[in-house]
């Protein structure tokens, strides 16, 4: 798409201001570009419930408000998440395009990714993103509109689990630079009572302090009209106790996480085509010790991932998107076994002038240094069939790469694995209205993924990986919502120009407020089955893989009135298998936990948020992994200030 507007016309924008009425002026003037349209099964957070969460590390937030199923290792401990029934290593995370899973296990740790660090938040469940075989996680900040402003925001939190948080960001931007800092610390001591049933009595967790620390910053430098570079940096490091199970007498596990990335970009941007260039580094360390057994880890790994990326608009309505990568990833032992890697991917969107049919496609081909892989495709395809229904399908092949560990681990790596191969389809039908007073969204979907090559580590003394199962994972989603405004409001100020925006994101304080009513369900049917196994006489064929639950049920419900804000969020999961053969067992549990939070405007440069939270009401004890039981009834309060010049 292409969109030229003059340094004289922008002024002339900025001048409107002036003449508006007082109570309708416009604070701030931010220029977006016209919304691309989602084609994949793509769910992203509001604001308003990230703001909740601004002192909670990303796995809180997913387990209550997305249909992904987060798998707890005990309070304070890793957490890691399941889409549609696959691995933890198959879901990837993405932060400016860089892939967060750690390169020696293959997996992110939700328990150490605050949420106060990301501006948005979305989940793409499709498995038709290249080198993503169960979707993708995108985190990602506000992009740069290069205006003047000067924003500060600090906030704590106290939880009754005797946790602490703090977080604090800055923003500094004029018309050439823009620079944004955020910094993150918790400490936990994850205090709680709970009833032990191997011993049948009630215990204190003991052994579970936590802390976590990280810095992220993230600067752009306009060179010119058309030129921009920008340095993303992000270091973080995060001790933790690991507390002993229900049917360990004691631990002495401790665990040291430090990961450090960095980024630089250099984009051009040009009337009908773009280029971005960029170099990153992901350097991380994880450092294991267990006094019991005299045992002790170090684990240290580089990444070095170089992208370009080239962007041809042919049309207005298409789009072109040609990628070329090479990554470079070393496991630094005496032996420094490295994977290297390169990769082509071209991508095509259109999007007709009769707005009814939208359609994506991708092939890629990769090759390494150590197997073969697979040139992967993808079709996706959005037909409007009557006002506001369409009809969503995609079809797609991907795979995922071993790890450094499952390659090259000391003992148990297995440097003949094959990569993990799937081919993906879904489809499903999508509606979206918005009226004067309501509005309703709604998303159902069917899929179904096969994956071959699964690898799974088995053995005796030592464990070792091995690409032993064909597992086929099918199920629907259905993601509604509805807001229902029971006042009416003020129109909000705004002018449009074509394809600009003019938004006005500060709040007079004596403007009419609204009360709405909202509403949001969230199910998942999940059926992931071993569907055949290279092990004789293996029992887990054609059963369900350990720890994915075949339903999940969330329902969040709440009220805005005026400044204030309540809501509730039940959650539902259903028996989870820890066996392959399925003779054991985790019941199923539910939560109910309830949110409540306070606006205030001191002024219009001054804001103030208060939060209250009530999680696990009915104080309900349960599992998530097998010995590892969580908290019961715990409450949190909360205090945000943010100012904005």
């Amino acid at each position: 798409m292409k969109y030229k507007i003059s340094i004289l016309f922008i002024f002339w924008l900025s001048n409107v201001n002036a003449q508006l009425n007082q109570n309708d002026s416009l604070r701030e003037i931010i220029i977006k570009d016209k919304k691309t349209t989602q084609i994949i099964n793509t769910q992203t957070i509001d604001k308003q419930t990230q703001l909740q969460y601004q002192t909670n590390s990303l796995n809180h937030l997913l387990a209550l408000h997305t249909n992904v199923f987060v798998k707890n290792y005990g309070v304070g401990s890793l957490s890691t998440i399941s889409i549609r029934g696959s691995s933890a290593a198959q879901t990837a995370v993405l932060w400016h395009g860089l892939n967060l899973n750690n390169a020696m296990t293959g997996l992110a740790d939700f328990s150490i990714l605050p949420v106060s660090f990301f501006d948005e938040i979305k989940i793409n469940y499709s498995s038709n993103t290249p080198n993503a075989l169960a979707g993708h996680i995108e985190l990602s900040n506000d992009k740069p509109n290069f205006t003047k402003k000067n924003i500060f925001q600090i906030g704590s939190a106290y939880e009754s689990l005797q946790n602490s948080a703090v977080y604090a960001s800055g923003l500094h931007a004029n018309s050439h630079v823009e620079l944004g800092i955020k910094g993150f610390y918790q400490h936990a001591r994850n205090q709680f009572t709970y009833f032990n049933r191997e011993k049948e009595t009630f215990e204190k967790l003991t052994h579970a302090e936590s802390e976590t620390k990280g810095v992220i910053a993230d600067l752009y430098v306009k060179l010119c009209s058309r030129q921009t570079i920008s340095l993303h940096y992000w270091t973080q490091e995060s001790t933790r106790e690991i507390p002993a199970a229900l049917f360990e007498n004691r631990s002495t596990k401790n665990e040291k996480n430090q990961s450090t990335k960095a980024l630089l970009a250099y984009s051009i941007q040009l009337n009908n085509w773009s280029t971005k260039t960029t170099l990153g580094m992901v350097n991380d360390r994880l450092d294991y010790s267990d006094s019991l057994i005299a045992l002790s880890t170090r684990s240290h790994a580089i990444t070095l991932p170089l992208t370009e990326t080239i962007q041809l608009f042919p049309s207005s309505h298409q789009k072109i998107t040609i990628q070329a990568s090479a990554i470079y990833s070393k496991l630094i032992t005496h032996k420094h076994e490295d994977l290297q890697r390169a990769y082509l991917s071209v991508h095509y969107d259109i999007e007709p002038r009769w707005r009814k049919l939208f359609i994506q496609s991708f092939i890629q081909k990769e090759f390494t240094n150590v197997f073969t892989l697979p040139l992967i495709a993808g079709f996706n395809i959005k037909r409007k069939l009557y006002k506001e229904y369409y009809l969503n399908a995609s079809i797609s092949s991907n795979y995922r790469t071993p790890t450094l560990n499952e390659l090259y681990f000391t003992p148990g790596g297995n440097i003949n694995l094959k990569p993990e191969t799937s081919r993906n389809l879904e489809g499903g039908i999508e509606q979206t209205v918005n009226k004067r007073q309501y509005s309703l969204k709604t998303r159902s979907t069917l899929f179904t993924r096969d994956v071959k090559n699964w690898i799974v580590w088995y053995g005796g003394a030592i464990l070792t990986p091995h690409n032993i199962q064909k597992v086929w994972s099918r199920g629907v989603e259905i993601d509604a919502s509805f807001r229902y405004q029971l006042e009416s409001v003020e129109p909000e100020p705004a002018l449009e120009i074509k394809e600009i925006q003019i938004v006005d994101q500060v709040q007079s304080s004596n403007r009419k407020q609204a009360t709405n009513l909202h509403f949001q369900l969230l199910y998942s049917y999940t059926l992931s089955t071993t569907k055949e196994s290279a092990i004789a006489n293996d029992y887990s064929v054609g059963k369900q893989l350990p720890y994915v639950p075949r339903y999940q049920v969330k329902m969040n419900m709440g009220l805005t009135k005026n400044l204030f804000e309540i809501y509730y969020v039940y959650a539902y999961t259903g028996y989870r298998f820890v066996t392959t053969d399925e003779s054991e067992y985790l019941l199923p549990y539910n939560t109910h936990n309830l949110f409540a939070s306070y606006h205030l405007h001191l002024g219009k440069q001054h804001q103030l948020l208060t939060t209250f939270k009530v999680n696990n009401i009915l104080n309900k004890s349960y599992e998530s992994i097998v010995g590892r039981i969580m908290p019961g009834r715990n409450f949190s309060v909360g205090l945000n200030y943010r100012f904005k010049n």
